[in-house]
């Protein structure tokens, strides 16, 4: 019996289940992870040269032309290996009918048009494989869909190494650990917090550059760090990378945004209070700093707290004690701080608005982000990734639409892009919602509905203030008009049901376009 070897061509969660599922099944199978950007250089390199092997490809190459692919398969083949390719796609393109002609090439696929890897290789396993346990497998094949549990969890920070930090061993380790049952998930397998997986895109110079800077700073022994960087470009997910590549992984990760938290509720909020400390404080609550012990504190946006807070916060900074409010006792806490801001803190420091030792304690190390303008190379991946996960929600074709991709780049590229990541994203979803990749002119274009409502109600010194409801109105009714009055198409992109949208329609004082 050949000697099985299986390769991932993307390394996600449908993919890591089904991995796991065949090493359940072929125990001393070879675990190979390639990506679908280098997956015939993988095949190339390091499959090729295998003899008398089974070789159980899992999931899609996207890139590159499926004559290629079937060439390299064909050179495969010929050292007496057997190829079994098991894809969630439907088989189109006529060139995919030489891998249902070709000698020992398998193709596992569906009818329809996607299906799920996971059941694909589930039904594949229960049919060839003899010693397979299906009780087993089938627990194996329910952990993506269980969303709290430890195995899921376990999948996804192993990704998260993987992917943003170039930990090669974290994600088979993880489907190795994954294949064998009982499943053990130890608490140093997964950080205490990590409840959701980003990936921090981007493979230019300076992305790599941010990524080593990370690395090195998460390992350290600091207490404060500062993240300076226009909005959009990422501030809150650098903090928890850090966090979560630091040995604090397992404590908690406490997040401050300091603009939504009013002036007099900062101290009782950041220090906690005892009961009776102030009106309506019927029982006593710990604060945000006493939670965070052995932790990591976010504060976002730094630049927007008063004076006289900062004068607490600077203590606090210095000693690491507090009071509680209403208290007498001191507390001692082991927090680090990470702080962010988009303002120009220097400056602030000159104009008296912002305390200057403050601003040299919290500035012990430094993180500067480069806006997406002056890392313009990271658009390639961004395109790809931002333009497939919305073809997907909104179920258009996306290799018909990413043919024009050099098309598209050459327009993007020359966007200045002040929203950073966020405004990319932004433009790429109303693209494929509405159907339209004309990139000509963004910066009239005004594709973010909800900034072209407030830019025209508060940047005319005339206007008078809008109540919440009349701007809920003149934002419905601006998507409204955009999808040519298409209530089903409003409620989709608002997150609302059509009920509601005509409630809106009905009720509207100014009156909807018809």
């Amino acid at each position: 019996m050949k000697k099985s070897v299986v390769v991932m061509t993307y390394p996600g969660l449908e993919s890591a289940v089904s991995a796991a599922m065949v090493l359940n099944c072929y125990k001393d199978s070879e675990l190979l992870i390639s990506s679908s950007y280098k997956f015939i250089k993988h095949l190339t390199e390091k499959v090729l040269k295998m003899k008398d092997k089974h070789i159980i490809i899992i999931g899609l190459d996207t890139t590159g032309s499926a004559i290629d692919l079937f060439h390299i398969y064909k050179k495969i083949i010929s050292n007496n290996n057997k190829i079994t390719w098991i894809h969630g796609y439907k088989i189109t393109d006529e060139y995919f009918e030489f891998f249902k002609a070709g000698k020992n090439i398998e193709v596992v696929s569906e009818s329809e048009l996607t299906k799920n890897i996971a059941d694909l290789t589930y039904s594949y396993i229960a049919e060839n494989c003899k010693n397979s346990d299906l009780s087993e497998l089938s627990q194996i094949k329910s952990f993506q869909k269980n969303l709290k549990s430890d195995e899921l969890k376990l999948i996804e920070y192993s990704l998260f190494r993987f992917f943003n930090f170039a930990d090669y061993q974290a994600f088979p380790s993880a489907i190795k650990k994954l294949s064998k049952i009982p499943v053990k998930v130890s608490k140093n397998d997964i950080p205490k917090d990590f409840n959701h997986f980003r990936i921090m895109y981007g493979s230019s110079v300076e992305t790599e550059k941010l990524k080593d800077k990370i690395r090195k700073i998460a390992k350290s022994n600091f207490k404060n760090l500062l993240i300076v960087g226009e909005t959009g470009t990422g501030k809150e997910l650098v903090a928890r990378h850090i966090h979560f590549l630091s040995d604090r992984l397992n404590k908690p990760f406490e997040i401050v945004s300091c603009p939504n938290i009013k002036e007099e509720l900062f101290e009782s909020e950041l220090f906690g209070y005892e009961k009776g400390a102030f009106t309506g404080a019927n029982k006593s609550k710990d604060g945000i700093l006493y939670r965070a012990d052995g932790g990591t504190v976010f504060l976002d946006e730094i630049g927007d707290i008063s004076l006289d807070f900062q004068q607490k916060l600077l203590r606090f900074i210095q000693e690491r004690t507090f009071k509680p409010l209403n208290s007498t006792e001191e507390k001692k806490v082991d927090v680090r701080f990470i702080f962010a801001t988009n303002k120009d803190l220097q400056e602030m420091v000159r104009k008296n608005e912002f305390r200057e030792d403050l601003y040299y304690r919290i500035n012990e190390l430094r993180i500067d982000l480069k806006p997406l303008r002056e890392r313009i190379d990271d658009l390639d991946i961004l395109y790809d990734i931002f333009l497939y996960r919305n073809c997907v929600e909104n179920d258009l074709n996306f290799w018909k639409i990413s043919s024009d991709k050099k098309k598209h780049l050459s327009k993007l590229k020359k966007y200045d892009w002040p929203g950073n990541i966020r405004e990319f994203e932004s433009v790429l979803k109303n693209a494929v919602i509405f159907e339209d990749f004309d990139f000509t002119d963004l910066k009239n274009k005004k594709r973010d509905y909800y900034s072209s409502v407030v830019e025209n109600n508060y940047t005319k010194k005339s206007y008078r203030y809008l109540t919440l409801e009349e701007k809920k109105e003149d934002y419905i009714n601006k998507v409204f008009e955009e999808t040519n009055c298409n209530i089903k198409k409003t409620a989709r992109i608002l997150e609302v049901s059509p009920n509601t949208i005509r409630k809106y329609i009905k009720g509207s004082k100014k009156g909807f376009k018809n």
